[in-house]
């Protein structure tokens, strides 16, 4: 047997070799290494929604730097501006989760129930709303129940999101949390 086929059969062997650690040991170490990796489902609602405030914040200021007043023709050749003193950036202003959430889906143009619907609310995001990705978000966020897609996890995951996004930075209206 040479080097190749030797390697080969230890990836086989690997493969179907029983997996020692328990479920609930295995779930942990899942969630720590997507915490660690930023990959996070919560992670990628709130940098979807944190994201999209900051963007809108950021688009006006650019536009201005972009399109200095321009000089009129046949005037005096421009002076150089006097140096202003730098702007302090302004203290982190809480993000109106729902002011965003409504930009986003006016700009979608799909009726989604997003205000109590965390399937509607992650499609609003582009994110996948499988069961796949609902249970691993209810573990994320620590719910106990059976993660079966029930309606009763989906009402707990969208209340629990809205109170992981206040705690966050985000403005949160009680209506959404409710």
């Amino acid at each position: 047997m040479h080097r190749g086929q030797m390697a080969c059969a230890a990836a086989k062997r690997k493969r179907h070799a029983p997996n020692s650690l328990n479920q609930p040991v295995r779930s942990i170490i899942l969630v720590r290494l997507i915490e660690e990796d930023g990959m996070s489902i919560f992670g990628k609602i709130r940098d979807a929604i944190f994201g999209h405030a900051k963007a809108q914040q950021q688009a006006p200021q650019s536009a201005q730097a972009q399109h200095p007043a321009m000089p009129q023709m046949g005037s005096a050749p421009a002076q150089p501006a006097p140096a202003q003193p730098q702007q302090q950036p302004a203290p982190q202003q809480p993000v109106d989760v729902e002011a965003v959430l409504s930009d986003i889906a006016a700009h979608k143009g799909q009726q989604l129930n997003w205000q109590s619907s965390i399937v509607d609310l992650m499609k609003l995001l582009d994110l996948d709303p499988s069961l796949e990705n609902r249970k691993e978000l209810a573990t994320e966020l620590g719910y106990q129940g059976e993660k079966n897609g029930s309606a009763e996890m989906n009402i707990w995951l969208h209340r629990r999101v809205m109170e992981e996004l206040e705690k966050n930075g985000g403005k949160v209206p009680a209506s959404l949390k409710a």
